[in-house]
């Protein structure tokens, strides 16, 4: 999704904080199996419904239909699953943390399932303000000499990547910086976290086919299966927390 839609998304959800909301919930889900189909516009559409199901006292977003007030985090890229999946839920009512879980997990389907929620304050910076790394988890086949080629890969000084934009144009970044770290962790499993941000966001796959070589096929054609970890904030020091 692009970012601008993000933006207005979050901000029609956030309105004036204080108007009508007596809590924040920041809560993390999961999407598994048929939920990783789902576009950004269907999640949201999926979470404000299991926020309108659970019985809990949502404060009610602008328009005329009367749906939860919500903001969402990055958008996660279409055929992912996800343990990282936050959403800021804003209520009417104050609520225990553990009578919430349970009415979320209770409305959960479809894929999705909640990992853990928190109370945060009402005027708290948003989520898609606040996070700016990512942590994947990459599963499948990578074949005789992946150790090598990543080692060879990292020890790059410049990994220049052509993106298109969407004007049509073509940018090119340099996708080094944005690796915080990359390794193996069998010899099917590959963890890869990244930096992201305005003008320096690369999806994971491209990475992957630079390292390794599958040029243009891409993640789903190299049978390799994304898992979102977490999500995080990265200081200037480069301690990450979450969110």
């Amino acid at each position: 999704m692009a970012p601008v839609m993000l933006e207005t998304i979050n901000a029609a959800a956030s309105g004036v904080a204080s108007a009508g909301c007596a809590a924040r919930l920041r809560v993390r889900f999961a999407r598994r199996g048929p939920a990783a189909a789902m576009t950004q516009l269907e999640q949201i559409h999926a979470l404000r419904s299991i926020a309108a199901a659970s019985g809990l006292e949502c404060a009610a977003g602008r328009g005329k239909a009367a749906r939860p007030k919500m903001a969402f985090g990055p958008a996660v890229s279409v055929g992912y699953e996800s343990d990282a999946e936050y959403a800021d839920l804003y209520l009417a009512s104050p609520v225990a943390e553990k009578e919430a879980y349970a009415k979320l997990s209770a409305a959960c389907g479809g894929g999705f399932s909640v990992l853990g929620l928190k109370k945060i304050p009402v005027h708290f910076p948003s989520l898609e303000s606040l996070v700016n790394a990512a942590e994947y988890r990459v599963a499948g086949v990578f074949g005789p000499g992946a150790q090598s080629a990543l080692e060879s890969f990292l020890a790059r000084k410049e990994i220049p990547v052509v993106k298109k934009r969407q004007d049509g144009r073509t940018q090119t970044i340099d996708v080094r910086p944005l690796i915080i770290a990359m390794r193996f962790e069998g010899p099917d499993a590959l963890e890869l976290a990244l930096r992201f941000g305005p003008g320096r966001t690369v999806k994971p796959e491209r990475v992957l086919c630079e390292c390794f070589g599958a040029g243009a096929a891409g993640a789903e054609a190299s049978g390799w299966k994304i898992l979102r970890k977490q999500l995080y904030w990265e200081s200037a020091s480069g301690a990450l927390s979450v969110p």
